[in-house]
């Protein structure tokens, strides 16, 4: 198990540069009421990397007063297809909170064999 999880560091390292997200949509609503579903899809470039080797969130929380976002909320988003050299990701959010919502879609690496998988290097944001 040592030298997969070794693997996959190195496979990561290799990879990461080539990660990026591409074409964010989000369904078009005026007024988002507590409960709704708001979906999202993206364009999610891997390079040599797996969907199951990543993790796509659609990352969330409520505006604060002052700048910032309070109330964060992680939501996976799902690979439902691949088109050419991009993955085809969607999620259906749902906020948790009233008020003004941001959000912003991040990857992060995954292996099943490390349950909480942190790497500060790793984390590729939407620009």
């Amino acid at each position: 198990k040592v030298q997969s999880v070794s693997a996959w560091r190195q496979k990561i390292a290799q990879n990461w540069l080539h990660v990026s997200i591409a074409d964010v949509t989000q369904a078009p609503q005026e007024a988002i009421l507590m409960g709704d579903k708001v979906n999202f899809k993206a364009r999610v470039s891997l390079g040599d990397l797996k969907p199951e080797e990543v993790q796509v969130e659609c990352y969330l929380g409520q505006r604060g007063n002052v700048g910032g976002i309070v109330k964060l909320e992680a939501v996976p988003m799902t690979c439902t297809g691949k088109d050419g050299e991009t993955y085809l990701y969607e999620a259906a959010v749902s906020p948790v909170t009233s008020g003004r919502q941001d959000y912003a879609l991040r990857v992060l690496p995954k292996n099943d064999d490390i349950p909480n998988v942190l790497m500060p290097l790793y984390i590729r944001w939407e620009e």
